[in-house]
């Protein structure tokens, strides 16, 4: 089982290697002070939705360790939801809602994920809290 590493992108690039190196992968020097850590999610991002917060954010599978890099802090219970999603299991805590924006926005806590590929978002509502508001 792979080890899931939930980590805001900044702090992640300066202190794991194998971040630093992956950026460097793509051309671009990482130590750079004009280097913008947020550019890499230029595009579509996937979403968390926890509560009243909402947090982008994008997966890299690195060997043996999956990074998954957010757009800002996390709390714990964004950290727990965001490693669940990333697990083997996940389908024991999320369920596939309707998926248009209607129902992530009015879902209590949801991930709009499209992993990178394509257009379309997947909507999963999170088991423990998929209250949806009417």
């Amino acid at each position: 089982m792979k080890t899931i590493i939930v980590t805001e992108i900044s702090e992640g690039i300066a202190y794991y290697p194998e971040l630093h190196n992956w950026v460097k992968s793509f051309d671009i020097d990482p130590d750079d002070a004009m280097f913008e850590p947020l550019s890499l999610m230029d595009g579509d991002p996937d979403k968390l939705k926890c509560g009243d917060r909402e947090v982008y954010f994008m997966d890299i599978d690195l060997g043996d360790a999956k990074f998954i890099l957010t757009s800002d802090e996390v709390n714990d219970e964004q950290k727990k939801m965001l490693t669940e999603f990333h697990q083997d299991d996940y389908q024991e805590r999320y369920t596939v809602g309707e998926c248009n924006w209607e129902t992530f926005n009015k879902a209590t806590n949801a991930v709009a994920y499209r992993g990178g590929k394509g257009y379309l978002y997947t909507i999963w509502l999170y088991n423990q809290t998929n209250k949806i508001a009417s």
